[in-house]
């Protein structure tokens, strides 16, 4: 891959109409069994060769070895894009909009992120 590092692990993703950027949530951790430090990534990735074409965000976080581990594989989500593709609403590691390939973090209740969109 080019353009941004390994895509790593995909845990989200969403796409607009035909051509338009692939907006995921993608994370890596060492092997499962070994503890280190989990990085996960908000970026943009083509629609026609799979390549990381922007980071939008990124963190890293502890991480214990344990399969599935919520810090190591949950900490960006790709919650949805609008119908245009023009809009993505995001969350790594805070709830965010994504239009014409600008992040804007947005205010909101830590506890209603599903009423966002």
């Amino acid at each position: 891959m080019t353009g941004g590092g390994p895509v790593g692990y995909i845990q989200a993703a969403s796409a607009g109409p035909d051509g338009a950027p692939i907006i995921a949530a993608v994370f890596q951790v060492p092997s499962t069994g070994t503890s280190g430090t989990a990085h996960m990534r908000l970026v943009a990735l083509s629609a026609a060769t799979g390549a990381v074409t922007q980071v939008f965000a990124g963190y890293a976080a502890a991480y214990a070895g344990q399969v599935q581990e919520g810090t190591a594989v949950a900490g960006c989500q790709v919650l949805g894009t609008d119908p245009t593709g023009q809009h993505t609403l995001t969350y790594c590691p805070d709830l965010a909009r994504i239009d014409h390939g600008v992040l804007t973090p947005l205010p909101h209740d830590p506890g209603l992120l599903a009423a966002a969109w």
